[in-house]
């Protein structure tokens, strides 16, 4: 969880057969109480979500991006661009961010496999991403 002050948030992800979705749990008390306090749902695939600052949280669910300026109450969805799917997204700021994309092909069914990933730089807010590393 990522605490400010005493007010705590932490990305919680549920998966069913045919759909993901992305919850925010947040914490008033320090902790030692928590609650949904937002939630965005999609067909299954890889979710994850970036908890900015008090406000600011950002959740992708495939190549859909969610965003809300105040504590998940209300939300903007974008189609993001320059990625398949995000894990493990990081922001140092409501606009510089990183994650990690990964992805994979097989000839046949898991025949000939293989698997890669990239390390990606959002400079606004995680609507676009351009691969830092390997280039």
């Amino acid at each position: 969880p990522r605490f400010f002050g005493s007010a705590g948030y932490m990305p919680r992800t549920v998966t069913s057969d045919q759909s993901v979705t992305e919850e925010i749990l947040g914490t008033t008390d320090g902790g030692a109480t928590w609650s949904v306090v937002a939630q965005r749902s999609g067909p299954r695939g890889v979710a994850a979500a970036a908890l900015i600052d008090a406000q600011h949280i950002v959740v992708f669910i495939g190549q859909t991006r969610y965003s809300s300026g105040d504590s998940g109450r209300t939300w903007s969805t974008s189609p993001a661009q320059g990625y398949h799917s995000i894990a493990k997204p990081e922001f140092a700021s409501a606009t510089i961010g990183w994650g990690v994309e990964s992805y994979g092909s097989c000839s046949g069914f898991k025949v000939n496999c293989s698997y890669s990933s990239h390390l990606l730089q959002t400079t606004d807010g995680g609507a676009s991403w351009s691969v830092l590393f390997p280039s």
